[in-house]
């Protein structure tokens, strides 16, 4: 007797998962012999072993650095001021950040609180 693909699907749902019923307990309950839900059981479970995980299937957008605001980056280095070694290279981590940016920021700050800038400023970073 054929079965369909759906009430195939409903069997082995209830062989799976919390409150799982066994082959022979579903055989009873249902009137499809115990070989043939475990057979479905079986079959499910190859499909299920080649498919990727769904992490897999959806390709993620590549993050980019981050775009760091002028306030953050004067957050950054107050928090910075008077910290050496790992301390330092804990907040740097913490914060995504590598020891030569955080160099670049500190020689921006002096340069702008000096008045003397090494560079002048991107149009969108000038306010």
């Amino acid at each position: 007797m054929p079965y369909t693909d759906a009430l195939k699907t409903q069997m082995v749902k209830r062989m799976v998962g919390p409150g799982a019923v066994s082959a022979a307990a579903l055989a009873r309950q249902v009137g499809v012999s115990q070989p043939t839900l475990s057979q479905w059981l079986r079959e499910a479970n190859r499909v299920a072993a080649m498919r990727p995980p769904p992490e897999e299937k959806k390709p993620t957008a590549p993050v980019g650095p981050k775009k760091w605001t002028p306030e953050e980056k004067l957050r950054v280095l107050a928090a910075t001021q008077g910290l050496t070694g790992e301390e330092l290279g804990a907040l740097l981590r913490s914060e995504g950040l590598h020891e030569a940016q955080l160099k670049e920021w500190q020689q921006a700050a002096a340069g702008a609180l000096s008045g003397i800038s090494t560079e002048p400023l991107p149009a969108k970073e000038r306010k």
